[in-house]
């Protein structure tokens, strides 16, 4: 009697659960099959047996035990535990659950996907329309992925303790249209995943962060680890990642098809593929981070299915180092990387299939394999760079021809491993560097670039560059006022040639007035104007007053002769309030 009781008392619980089973039908699903209900273990001893059983729009229900299996889901089927106690365990390896590519309309829900750490992925989703609520997925190489899919809902599921907790996956937009919302967790923090979305500022407290087709979104002081993208940021613009530390990750930052995202003093570290990716991404400026100890700090690519590339990105102002490839480009075209320190890389610059882009004022310094390595890649442009430490000055260039010297300014790069040797005392080395036959830098520097400084006007380019045997204390520049400030240490007695290059532009107007002030008692100077660039060049020792020099360009003048109106050297007592941005290499 009492076995009869407790076996009625079953049959009402299953069928409670049963008429609850249908709050998990996806809204806006329409199965049109019969309602099947099939019971594991009493039905089929295993999920995937019952899987297979199944006709298509049948419901699996999953009684509490511990079911040691791998699951592959091949049908429209919801297939939920009741309890709390329904663990699926994967001792052998690959995906513990699996959604095939293809399968749309699955219900998976209230299971402890548990693995060792020999598996994969924990939850893998490759259909379409699929609610994903109330999982708990553990010890996994990858917890939860949805790959190239799309529309899913995903509720109240905790990813803990695998590799990389959240991968999603994608090129097409559709591929990042789901619906997560915050009851999703990683490693006990907040999954913020925004479709669609303006004017939004994402929580700093996040664990996980996916922007999809919104604008104006800012992402500032948030620390994220342990997914494949610490931020995904998929058709996104004109948004804004300030203060983000992105570390154990796959990738740091995502960038897929997004355009005018300022990425800015941030920290990406230790991400086993990339500090930051940039997929068919243009108009991007990336200022002031730190990126090092990644495979590739930062990566500029595309994707074969689409004719979008990485272009016109501004790279200016970071510290790279300690990565396999500081920079890896693979069918990148005219983007700006300008001022950055590339220290201690394996290689400093990797390039393949890729043209147009302009390397100016970078520091590459005691790289281990190669200063630039590039493969099926012309007409990039390098200018103003310090090649410094023996390997860094290596260059590789297959199937490539490069500019290796700004030929208007009769100026190249600083080659550490090259004599000096400069009779004529312009900063320009008599000997040409040659790299190959096809690549020369035919105005190798004598002296390196010791201050560099890059700023945007009416969305244009410029830069001012200071080179010669300095020693700096201070470097200051003011766009605005156009105003050059510098303080050297060097001793007394020892003569200081310094060669100051700024823009002649007419973008500054009619008051195109430069003026520079230096602790430099001139002995010699000479200014050359080009259509493009104003080279002064000063010959002296160090002082404690300051020789002040003023330029007056007028730009509307026909002959390059008379674009030099006046300019006056006079001494000044020292005394010069650091006022401006200080920029020293």
């Amino acid at each position: 009697m009492t076995n009869l009781f407790s076996s009625r008392r079953i049959m009402i619980l299953i069928l409670l659960f049963l008429a609850s089973v249908m709050l998990f039908i996806p809204v806006g699903s329409s199965l049109g099959y019969a309602e099947i209900y099939i019971i594991v273990p009493d039905d089929y001893s295993s999920i995937q047996s019952a899987i297979y059983a199944a006709p298509e729009g049948s419901t699996i229900l999953v009684k509490p035990g511990r079911y040691y299996e791998q699951i592959k889901v091949t049908k429209p089927l919801r297939i939920i535990s009741y309890g709390n106690n329904t663990v699926i365990e994967n001792l052998s390896g690959s995906k513990t659950v699996e959604i095939v590519r293809g399968v749309n309309n699955v219900v998976f829900a209230n299971f402890l996907i548990n693995s060792s750490g020999v598996a994969s992925t924990g939850l893998y989703v490759g259909g379409q329309n699929c609610r994903i609520e109330n999982n708990t997925i553990v010890g996994h190489k990858i917890g939860l992925c949805m790959y190239d899919s799309s529309g899913n809902v995903l509720r109240n599921n905790h990813m803990f303790n695998n590799d990389l907790n959240l991968k999603v996956w994608g090129l097409f937009l559709s591929h990042f249209v789901h619906d997560i919302d915050d009851s999703n967790t990683v490693d006990g923090k907040k999954i913020y995943y925004l479709v669609n979305k303006m004017g939004v500022n994402v929580p700093s407290e996040a664990g996980y962060i996916g922007v999809v087709n919104s604008t104006n979104v800012t992402i500032e002081n948030v620390s994220l680890i342990h997914n494949y993208s610490g931020i995904l940021l998929a058709y996104t613009s004109d948004s804004v990642v300030r203060g983000a530390s992105c570390s154990f990750n796959e990738e740091g930052l995502r960038l897929v098809f997004s355009r005018n995202v300022s990425i800015l003093h941030s920290d990406f570290r230790l991400n086993s593929w990339s500090g930051i990716s940039l997929i068919g991404s243009s108009n991007n400026i990336i200022i002031n981070n730190t990126i090092c100890q990644n495979r590739n700090g930062l990566l500029l690519s595309y994707s074969e299915l689409s004719s979008l590339r990485s272009i016109r990105n501004w790279i200016y102002d970071n510290r790279i180092s300690e990565n396999s490839n500081a920079f890896y480009f693979d069918g990148a075209a005219n983007n700006y990387v300008q001022n950055n320190l590339i220290k201690m890389n394996g290689i400093a610059l990797y390039v393949y299939a890729s043209q147009d882009n302009i390397f100016s004022g970078n520091n590459f310094q005691d790289n281990i394999q190669y200063g630039v390595y590039a493969v099926l890649s012309s007409y990039n442009k390098f200018w103003h760079n310090n090649f410094v430490g023996s390997n860094s000055c290596n260059v590789y260039a297959q199937n490539s021809v490069c500019f290796w010297s700004n030929d208007e300014l009769s100026c190249g790069n600083y080659w550490s491993i090259q004599l000096h040797w400069d009779q004529n005392n312009d900063g320009v080395n008599d000997n040409q560097y040659i790299i190959d036959s096809q690549n020369i830098d035919n105005f190798p520097l004598a002296y390196p670039i010791v201050a560099s400084y890059a700023f945007k006007l009416n969305e244009k380019l410029f830069s001012v560059d200071l080179s010669g045997n300095l020693t700096l204390s201070y470097f200051g520049f003011d766009p605005v006022s156009q105003l050059i400030k510098f303080n050297i240490t060097n001793s007394e007695n020892e003569t200081i040639f310094c060669k100051i290059t700024f823009p002649n532009s007419s973008e500054f107007g009619s008051e195109n007035r430069w003026n520079i002030l230096m602790n430099v008692m001139l002995t010699n100077l000479s200014i050359k104007c080009l259509p493009n660039f104003t080279v002064v060049t000063a010959v002296g020792n160090k002082s404690c007053k300051i020789s002040s020099i003023t330029i007056d360009l007028i730009s509307e003048m026909p002959s390059l002769s008379f674009m030099f109106l006046s300019f006056l050297v006079s001494a000044l007592v020292l005394g010069i309030k650091k006022a401006f941005k200080r920029k020293i290499f």
